[in-house]
């Protein structure tokens, strides 16, 4: 819409982020035109689907039409009905009172197709090798195989399906054409864009305010791009406060540990002597044969690749040019996370929420139902399986699997709330069944819903896993101290806090350990469920890693990121360890 209302030239000149080119009177219009399409006319529940889950709407014939790249047919090749017949139009312009560009353009999509620098011959036989494959011929054959126009000039025609007929007729009619290039002008602005498109679509402030916004935010990619070596200091307390605590943090366990050292020193030295007596010392030899190959290749693909992510983290580099030429900048990757960027902050805040409020419904439920086991449920057996079930399942799957559920239309999670409340109106409570009802088309994986969502699916995906190790400790525990609390006039619940949980209390302390590492190396769901594009206030620090190395190609900060990452599991994990530990008790 932009693209026609203010021009070729107005609309290159954004992308390069020209002042004054998102706050005018054309970016204001456009914003209005994309809300009102989107608020008025999108299905209910489009802001929680998934691309695929969309596009399979339009096949079932519940959608009119969808807005898509002309691989749709060919993505979706075996979700199409048998008979069903496509056709498509040109995205719709303004009216020609206020049209400034050609009304035929097309939109497009241009990702280049890069050659290293190597030795001259490599270099011309991969230059070679690209137009093999984007001759004619080649591009021709590629078009018939996946049912997809090409660039090539005469490639396409007679060899698509009759559903293309419309795009190509679209395509030979096109004058021009406008479009991203991936890799030019500002990489920082993707993020930026699926930000500001969720605010057009979803927002419910002024178009005025929404076009002031992204204008302030346009800018501020550009003055960090004109001065890349300035920071703006955005934070001053979080940055001070997350110190404090990875230095406390370390500090605690330093201490705990001398604690415990000196403790156990005793001990240690008694058993010893012990097994001297009994136990055969391997020599060296040995030692290098057995754990010589698994440290070798644990060096090779662990610890190498680790001590270069903290050489990397001190550089500047866009992953492309030579290693050899990444300018040294210190702590200027880590200055600028801690201290200016906002997103760094907002994704600490989600990975605190899944470490936080996760455990806090996975290690109750986990226990009362490894608790209710051990007291010989009937059925025991099976539940342990059906419980357990979900961790054979791979996290893509798992993830997969919950999308579906999630789905705002025929998703089982809809489908079961609204049947609900169709039943309790059958019955008079009409109150509660338009409760039930209301969550028909609901956007159960929008951003604003997105991490109260992941709730279930954490508490699904963990429990298995923490009521076994609850299970094993507490099957561990002799049934005398049980009858002994029972001559003493304790009952079940008493049992359970003074029998039960300071004799597994360290398979806890654990579970727990384990907890907060998955809250803070989160990724794959949240990666899938916002359909690998997240919002800022979407982000955890992995995706927002992945986001800033392999979309902005910042790798000195992406892994900088790493290196923040590792301190936090590390300390993290290391302080809840020692700190809840407590005085063993022994059996």
């Amino acid at each position: 819409t932009y693209y026609h209302l203010a021009g070729p030239k107005m609309w290159k000149d954004r992308h390069r982020l020209v002042p004054g080119l998102f706050d005018n009177e054309a970016g204001i219009e456009a914003i209005r035109n994309t809300r009102r399409l989107a608020q008025n006319y999108f299905q209910k529940g489009a802001f929680g689907m998934s691309h695929t889950e969309a596009q399979l709407e339009f096949f079932l014939g519940n959608t009119a039409m969808i807005p898509c790249g002309a691989w749709l047919k060919s993505e979706m090749a075996g979700k199409i009905p048998a008979g069903f017949e496509m056709g498509c139009f040109n995205l719709p312009t303004v009216s020609p009172d206020k049209e400034k560009a050609d009304p035929t353009a097309i939109a497009i999509y241009v990702e280049p197709m890069l050659v290293f620098k190597t030795t001259p011959e490599r270099e011309r036989a991969s230059v070679d090798f690209l137009r093999f494959m984007t001759s004619r011929k080649m591009a021709g054959r590629f078009s018939k195989l996946q049912d997809l126009p090409t660039a090539i000039r005469g490639a396409s025609e007679g060899n698509l399906s009759a559903d293309l007929d419309d795009l190509l007729a679209i395509i030979h009619r096109s004058k021009s054409s406008f479009g991203l290039v991936a890799g030019e002008g500002y990489s920082e602005m993707k993020q930026q864009y699926y930000d500001f498109m969720h605010k057009v679509i979803a927002g419910d402030e002024s178009p005025e305010t929404t076009a002031r916004s992204f204008e302030a935010r346009a800018q501020i990619v550009k003055s960090r791009a004109d001065d890349p070596d300035r920071v703006v200091v955005n934070h001053v307390f979080k940055p001070i406060l997350l110190m404090l605590l990875l230095g406390g943090g370390a500090l605690l366990v330093i201490l705990r540990s001398i604690k415990h050292w000196k403790r156990s020193k005793d001990a240690r030295v008694r058993a010893a002597i012990s097994e001297a007596a009994t136990r055969q010392r391997l020599g060296w030899r040995n030692v290098l044969l057995f754990a010589g190959p698994t440290a070798l290749v644990y060096t090779l693909f662990v610890i190498y690749p680790s001590l270069r992510a903290f050489a990397w983290s001190l550089h500047a580099w866009n992953g492309l040019t030579p290693m050899s030429e990444m300018p040294f900048k210190g702590l200027l990757n880590f200055r600028r996370l801690l201290f200016q960027s906002n997103e760094f902050w907002i994704a600490i805040n989600n990975n605190l929420f899944l470490m936080v409020v996760v455990p806090l419904f996975v290690i109750p439920l986990a226990m009362f139902l490894a608790a209710a086991l051990s007291r010989g449920v009937k059925g025991a057996t099976l539940f342990r399986v059906v419980f357990f079930f979900p961790n054979l399942i791979g996290g893509v799957a798992a993830t997969l699997l919950w999308m579906h559920l999630y789905n705002p239309k025929g998703g089982l999670l809809t489908t079961t709330l609204v049947a609900m409340g169709n039943a309790f109106t059958v019955i008079g409570l009409s109150t509660i069944g338009e409760w039930f009802q209301s969550f028909d088309g609901y956007a159960w994986l929008s951003p604003a819903n997105l991490y109260w969502s992941l709730i279930p699916i954490s508490v699904w995906g963990t429990v298995g896993f923490n009521m076994v190790l609850y299970l094993a400790a507490m099957e561990s525990i002799p049934e005398s101290y049980y009858e002994a609390a029972k001559l003493d006039g304790a009952g079940p619940w008493r049992q359970f806090w003074n029998v039960t949980l300071p004799l597994i209390w360290d398979i806890v302390v654990i579970s727990i350990v384990f907890l907060v590492i998955a809250g803070m190396k989160a990724f794959d769901v949240i990666w899938l469920l916002t359909n690998q594009q997240p919002q800022t206030d979407s982000h955890v620090i992995t995706t927002r890693m992945v986001q800033t190395m392999f979309n902005e190609f910042r790798v000195g900060e992406a892994t900088a990121l790493a290196v923040l990452l590792f301190l936090m599991v590390l300390v993290g994990s290391a302080a809840t360890l020692r700190g809840l530990q407590r005085e063993s008790v022994e059996m």
